[in-house]
């Protein structure tokens, strides 16, 4: 017999109505009870996985995705009873009015990054909502987090871009960030934890919209070219205008006031070949004239892959195991945009002029050894591609003697769930981090051979493993982990609360 309660994560609160499913030869599942109960009874022998699921909360496995699983529990006689826990969704909900305190439908409301430099998640994947006749909108199913709340008017376009028609109103909202600032650096963060609700009301004050123009450098003959013009905290484009063939001027109504990005795209006759790309920062505080962006082509690098086997046959001529993601730091980084990845068998890849963080993905018997263009050691510092003069190769060398850290995380002498940072002690900017499951179990592959920290932070989904800076406080309460080539070493962690 199983029998156990399903509780939530927050206060120990028993959930009714949550279904559990026990997973192996012969599935079974139920709801609990009132009191979150729940027993299957005339069990065999052996091991099985466990999972619960609830509208409105998130299991271990929902809310850490890359944990190493559902849990697994051994089926024998006189087992003690379990505790499985649901986390509650947070929800961040609110009112945008006008100076006038009359609501304001049609706003677009999102989410975005906080100390996006030391943020692993990105803009794009976070949610965002339109506000009601009443000007009310609600953002629910949050994961833990600190965020700022902002509030747009996006550009309306009912066609593709070329027919995109410019704003030529005088006055409009401007983006604005919790509570009342257009300065997102001025704006209140807003932070969540699992069950928390949080209301965030805001408040727009309707100011000029301005005129930009300007003209685009280096268009080839034959073809339009696309002007976007896109807020630093935005995916989506306030305005837009096409620069027709044999052209070279672009006019932009209806800017408000903000940091953005310009740029403009001009297409190649298939594909990405012969495509041209032009970006710059622009600070609008009035009418601009005579803004210039220089059109370029996308920069070819070639790519070599060396394999150094240390196993007996080895051979990855078809299992490489491995990719290197190229994301373009220099601009919206939060976004996730401009990204270009390279596997082995290419011999090249092709980036747009500018900077560039190697992000690795590799299999568990697979580990990068190093990522070099020419002098540079692009795991420790970014690749920078100019308009002018080559780029050098990039050589990527994998290894697979790789290593593995497994262990536990546990919180006054009970398994905890929390997140988990194994950072080279050698190359901080390689830190990697994942999530223990609901038995406090963890686990790294693919590790480099050498020497790292490991510590178990409380409420660190925000971190980015890869900036030293961001963990600069927490090292000193890690623990240290030598990983032998080919081996596994076990480690136990107690968790911690996350130090400002």
């Amino acid at each position: 017999m199983l029998r156990g309660t399903v509780v939530s994560s927050v206060d120990k609160t028993p959930i009714r109505s949550a279904l559990v499913q026990l997973l192996g030869e012969k599935p079974r599942a139920m709801l609990t009870g009132a009191d979150g109960s729940f027993q299957f009874e005339g069990l065999a022998a052996g091991d099985a996985t466990i999972s619960v699921r609830k509208p409105g909360y998130f299991s271990p496995q929902e809310y850490y995705p890359e944990s190493i699983g559902e849990r697994v529990v051994h089926l024998a006689p006189n087992l003690a009873p379990i505790e499985l826990k649901l986390y509650p969704e947070a929800v961040i909900f609110g009112r945008a009015t006008n100076e006038n305190g009359r609501p304001l439908e049609g706003l677009t409301v999102q989410l975005v990054p906080t100390g996006t430099e030391n943020s692993a998640r990105k803009l794009e994947d976070l949610p965002n909502t339109l506000t009601n006749e009443n000007g009310e909108y609600r953002l629910a199913e949050l994961h833990a987090g600190t965020y700022l709340v902002s509030a747009s008017r996006k550009m309306n376009a009912n066609g593709p871009i070329a027919f995109f028609q410019a704003s030529k109103l005088s006055h409009g909202y401007p983006t604005y960030f919790y509570p009342n600032v257009t300065d997102s650096s001025l704006a209140t963060p807003v932070r969540i934890t699992p069950g928390k609700q949080v209301q965030a009301d805001l408040r727009l004050t309707m100011q000029p919209l301005f005129r930009i123009s300007g003209t685009v450098q280096g268009i080839s003959a034959g073809a339009p070219v696309v002007v976007v013009m896109v807020g630093q905290n935005d995916v989506e484009p306030v305005a837009a205008s096409v620069v027709a063939p044999g052209l070279n001027g672009f006019v932009l109504e209806g800017v408000p006031a903000g940091s953005y990005f310009l740029g403009a795209l001009q297409a190649g006759p298939g594909d990405s070949v012969g495509e041209k790309t032009g970006i710059t920062r622009v600070e609008v505080t009035e009418n601009r004239e005579g803004v210039s962006i220089v059109l370029a082509g996308k920069k070819t690098i070639p790519m070599r892959y060396r394999f150094e086997s240390t196993q007996p046959n080895g051979n990855v001529a078809q299992d490489p195991g491995v990719s290197v993601s190229f994301e373009r730091t220099d601009l919206a980084p939060e976004a996730g945009l401009f990204t270009e990845t390279y596997v082995p068998g290419r011999s090249e890849i092709s980036l747009d002029p500018g900077t560039y963080r190697a992000k690795i993905n590799a299999a568990t018997n697979r580990c990068v050894a190093s990522i070099r263009s020419g002098g540079t050691d692009i795991v420790a510092e970014d690749l920078v591609v100019t308009a002018a003069g080559p780029v050098e190769p990039v050589e990527l060398v994998v290894r697979d003697d790789c290593g593995r850290v497994q262990g536990s995380i546990t919180k006054d002498g009970q398994p905890a769930m929390g997140r988990v940072f194994l950072i080279p002690e050698s190359e901080p900017r390689r830190g990697i981090s994942t999530a223990a499951n609901s038995d406090g179990k963890f686990e790294f592959q693919g590790l480099l051979p050498g020497s790292y920290f490991a510590v178990a932070l409380d409420g660190a989904d925000d971190l980015d493993p890869e900036n030293p800076e961001a963990l600069k406080a927490q090292r000193g309460r890690a623990t240290k982990v030598e990983v032998q080539p080919s081996a596994e070493v076990s480690v136990s962690l107690e968790l911690k609360s996350l130090e400002p």
